[in-house]
C-alpha cells in the first residue's frame, strides 16, 4: 500500500499498454497508481473478429478491470479534458483527477483517411459495440434476403484493409458464409466476401512469405484477395474503387488503419508538434508530450 508522500501515476486507459503499466508500477510502494478506463473490463482486442462472426460470446473477451490488478484504485469514467498545467484529468461526470505522472494508454480509432462515405457506410471494428453490431448486420442480412425484404446482392461482404485485421475477419466470414448456407440454402449462392487492399500484398508488415501464405489461404476459403487498389469513395451499397472497378456489398467492414481520437490531437498542438500519419503524435523526449 503506497502512503502519503507516494507519486500518484494516473494511467489513462485499461487496455493491453495500460494494465502493462499500471500493473508494472503497483509494484513500487512509493508510487500511487490510478487508472482510469470508461469501461469496467479490459477487451481482448484482436479476437474482436470472432464475436463479429458469432464464434465466440462477447463475455469470453472481456475481462473485469477490478480483478486484474488487485489493490490499484480504479475509476470508472471517460476523460474529456487534460490541463498539464494544472496536472489534473477530468472527467465527463466533473470529477478532477490530479497527477504527478500522468500516462496516456487510449488506444485507436478506425482511420477513414477522409475518404468519402466510409464514415456514413463502413462499418469499424474496434470495440465490442461495433463487433456485436458486425454480427446483427451479418445475420440480419441472411433474415432480411430470405423475407425477401432486401436484395440477394446484400450479401456480398466487402472487407477493405489488408493487414492482420482485415485478413483474419475476412476469413472469420468466409467461414460463417459456410455454416450460413445449411440453413439458407435457397440464398447462400449469393453470398460472398471481398478483401481489399491497397497494396500489392497482404499483411505488408509481414514477410513476403507470410502475405502469399494468406493470400492462399483465403483464396482457399473463397475469398476473393483484389490487390493494389484504393478506395476512392463508398456508397450504402457500392465502393468505387480508383482502378475504375466498382464493387457491390451489402456489408463493408474498414479495416485499413488506425488513428487517435480527433480530441487527443491537441496535445500535440499544445507542444507545436505537428502530428504524424493517423495523428500520432512526436515524443522525442522519453516519449513525452505536453507541458509539466
Amino acid at each position: 500500500m503506497a502512503d502519503d508522500s507516494a507519486r500518484r501515476v494516473v494511467v489513462v486507459g485499461a487496455g493491453f499498454a495500460g494494465l502493462a503499466c499500471a500493473r508494472s508500477l503497483s509494484r513500487d510502494p512509493q508510487v500511487a497508481v490510478t487508472l482510469i478506463d470508461k469501461h469496467p473490463y479490459q477487451l481482448f482486442a484482436p479476437l474482436l473478429y470472432q464475436v463479429a462472426t458469432g464464434g465466440l460470446p462477447e463475455d469470453d473477451i472481456a475481462y473485469p478491470v477490478r480483478a486484474a490488478i488487485p489493490g490499484i484504485h480504479f475509476v470508472r469514467g471517460e476523460v474529456v479534458r487534460i490541463d498539464p498545467s494544472a496536472n489534473s484529468v477530468r472527467l465527463a461526470s466533473g470529477l478532477d483527477v490530479e497527477w504527478d505522472d500522468l500516462v496516456l494508454a487510449m488506444g485507436s480509432i478506425g482511420n477513414s483517411f477522409n475518404i468519402s462515405g466510409v464514415d456514413a457506410h463502413a462499418l469499424q471494428m474496434k470495440d465490442i459495440s461495433q463487433a456485436r453490431a458486425i454480427k446483427h448486420r451479418l445475420l440480419g442480412t441472411y433474415e432480411r434476403v430470405q423475407e425477401g425484404e432486401q436484395a440477394r446482392e446484400d450479401l456480398q461482404v466487402a472487407v477493405i484493409g489488408g493487414g492482420p485485421t482485415g485478413v483474419e475477419v475476412a476469413g472469420a466470414i468466409a467461414e460463417l458464409q459456410k455454416q450460413m448456407a445449411h440453413e439458407f440454402p435457397q440464398i447462400a449462392e449469393y453470398a460472398n466476401v471481398t478483401l481489399v487492399e491497397a497494396g500489392p500484398r497482404l499483411l505488408p508488415s509481414f514477410s513476403p512469405k507470410s502475405s502469399e501464405r494468406a493470400r492462399r489461404a483465403l483464396t482457399k476459403l473463397g475469398v476473393e484477395v483484389v490487390l493494389d487498389s484504393v478506395v476512392d469513395r463508398m456508397y450504402p451499397t457500392d465502393i468505387h474503387l480508383k482502378n475504375g472497378r466498382i464493387l457491390s456489398a451489402g456489408t463493408t467492414i474498414w479495416a485499413a488503419g488506425v488513428a487517435v481520437e480527433e480530441r487527443w490531437r491537441v496535445l500535440g498542438e499544445a507542444d507545436r508538434l505537428k502530428p504524424a500519419r493517423g495523428g500520432r503524435l512526436p515524443a522525442p523526449d522519453g516519449q513525452r508530450v505536453g507541458h509539466r
